[in-house]
């Protein structure tokens, strides 16, 4: 799933050169509901995002967004990744099936404190404590990490200020 119209090119490129047959490609947004929204994008184009336009974005396009319950709701879904530069408690937020029919769900988010203000990561963290999910490893992006099974208090979220990569898993 991809809303940035430059790396659907270089994705369906990648497709067709490694001529993978089990690849869906979806050139659309994700969100908590269907919808169209402006998608800012940006000088660098791996940083285009949803919300919180700045300096940086060249062009801005009206794309289709849609739930991951709305597209997946029915599937058996062991893992979601996402790296969505801040919008992770939007889509998130459009996950209710899924979150019912796979209890062992895991959520691998590249979370950018730096896109949210306070009052954002506090909706992050009560939406992890509302869903009984927990944080796993908590590690900065771009560093060499030694994976650690030892939970990590959601509350450390609100002084992160840069890219971290949070694994979420359902405390059972």
């Amino acid at each position: 799933i991809e809303p940035n119209p430059r790396s659907i090119e270089y994705l369906k490129k990648s497709i067709q050169l490694n001529k993978y047959k089990n690849v869906s490609l979806f050139n659309r947004g994700i969100n908590d509901s269907k919808k169209i929204l402006p998608f800012y994008i940006s000088k660098k184009w791996n940083w285009s995002r949803f919300d919180n336009p700045g300096e940086d974005i060249i062009e801005t396009k009206n794309i289709l967004t849609d739930s991951l319950d709305n597209m997946f709701g029915d599937k058996k879904i062991d893992l979601i990744r996402m790296d969505v530069e801040g919008y992770e408690l939007n889509i998130l937020k459009g996950i209710n099936k899924i979150m019912k029919q796979n209890p062992n769900l895991i959520l691998f988010l590249e979370f950018h404190g730096d896109r949210f203000n306070t009052v954002e990561k506090k909706g992050f963290i009560r939406w992890i404590n509302k869903n009984n999910f927990k944080i796993r490893f908590l590690g900065k992006s771009g560093e060499k990490h030694k994976i650690t099974y030892k939970y990590v208090n959601p509350n450390k979220i609100v002084n992160l200020n840069s890219a971290y990569c949070l694994v979420l898993k359902k405390q059972i």
